[in-house]
């Protein structure tokens, strides 16, 4: 599980691991236990790009409220956005 900062605490780390996944969680700066075990930043990296992406969907008003009501319409809208959020690069 790739999480922030906010869930770094030991107790969430070890319900994490007791179910057999590996947490990806930065430590904070003002962490008692300075080892972070399995932390991968390339994939954290990735997590927050596509946060970004999701964030920049939002200001598409037809997605954020959902108007569209079938699967089919609802995912050619997001393709759409997509696009049109990629030609503007």
């Amino acid at each position: 599980m790739i999480e922030n900062k906010a869930y770094g605490s030991k107790e969430i780390r070890n319900a994490i691991a007791n179910k057999g996944a590996q947490a990806i969680i930065p430590k904070k700066i003002n962490a008692i236990d300075t080892t972070n075990v399995g932390f991968d930043s390339f994939l954290y990296k990735i997590r927050h790009l596509a946060e970004n992406l999701f964030a920049k969907l939002k200001n598409f008003r037809s997605l954020a409220t959902r108007y569209e009501k079938s699967k089919l319409n609802y995912s050619s809208l997001i393709f759409i956005s997509c696009s049109n959020l990629w030609s503007k690069y």
